[in-house]
């Protein structure tokens, strides 16, 4: 579910836009919109495992972590210096990660 949902249905001005990014490769960098929600859908692993916000600029802030991947409420970047977004997959009980993936955010205010 993402924050566009509403089972009561549409309720105009209320939604948050969500912009969502299919298996962006790791290393590249993303431009998004202030204000808006960036969902990241990295897929899910055959061993299983949750993807984990690890590293984050100030301006992203994470609403959810799931197997497929993490949903990201975008601020305003105000000059904050730019820095990677680090995302791992962990498993249950494991204190390595099975995969990672880090990406650049720029935040077009």
């Amino acid at each position: 579910m993402t924050l566009t949902d509403d089972p009561t249905g549409p309720r105009p001005g209320r939604a948050t836009p969500v912009d969502v990014r299919t298996a962006p490769p790791s290393g590249s960098t993303l431009a998004v919109q202030a204000g808006t929600c960036l969902e990241l859908q990295l897929g899910r692993s055959v061993g299983g495992g949750v993807w984990r916000v690890e590293e984050r600029p100030p301006y992203l802030v994470p609403l959810t972590e799931s197997a497929d991947g993490v949903l990201l409420l975008v601020f305003s970047a105000d000059g904050a210096p730019a820095c990677d977004l680090r995302l791992a997959r962990r498993r249950s009980g494991r204190s390595w990660a099975s995969q990672e993936h880090t990406l650049r955010v720029v935040v077009a205010d």
